[in-house]
């Protein structure tokens, strides 16, 4: 790595911890660790009641069910702490919707560090999925940010369902990114 982009990465950081402090003071987020936890290539995260899911966590979340857990609103978020892989990736997600009825799918965008990288139409049974990240999403300051943005979440209450007033759009069971060759 060359005197100057090791620079620019620093500068970077310094930038982006800038940026949380800022609004870590004001109010608008609560304190914030200047590093994501680490993420290993490979590693399944499991979501709900035991997993390890929730250290990665950023917004968008609902509370811990047995085995998964529901997005609540229009986006969810994690990022996660990384080694450039310096390849694609392929993202494998264990999932379903929560649909109202007479509605078959939710169509589910998946962002890789702000970019749309996948787009699903997740139905309402447990499903897998996989997709290819292409390396050029990847960002080279060890972070991964992964958002899931929902098109129609909506809440149980809104359908009758009872006084549950969460945005439920995903349920997520399980995410692993493998490294490709």
């Amino acid at each position: 790595m060359s005197v100057n982009s090791e620079v620019i990465r620093k500068s970077i950081r310094e930038m982006v911890h800038s940026r949380k402090s800022l609004m870590v003071s004001s109010g608008l987020v609560g304190p914030v660790d200047t590093a994501p936890p680490s993420y290993r290539w490979n590693q399944r995260l499991s979501f709900g009641h035991g997993g390890q899911a929730r250290l990665f966590f950023q917004k968008g979340w609902s509370f811990d069910e047995p085995g998964f857990v529901w997005t609540d609103g229009p986006s969810a978020s994690l990022t996660l702490g990384i080694e450039n892989p310096n390849a694609d990736l392929c993202l494998q997600l264990r999932c379903r919707a929560f649909l109202p009825e007479g509605k078959n799918t939710q169509l589910l965008k998946v962002r890789i560090n702000g970019a749309i990288a996948l787009v699903w139409s997740v139905g309402g049974g447990e499903a897998c999925f996989e997709g290819r990240i292409f390396r050029h999403l990847l960002s080279e300051l060890c972070t991964l940010s992964v958002a899931f943005e929902v098109e129609r979440p909506i809440s149980p209450m809104e359908l009758g369902m009872g006084g549950d007033e969460r945005k439920l759009g995903i349920a997520i069971y399980e995410l692993a990114l493998v490294i490709t060759t």
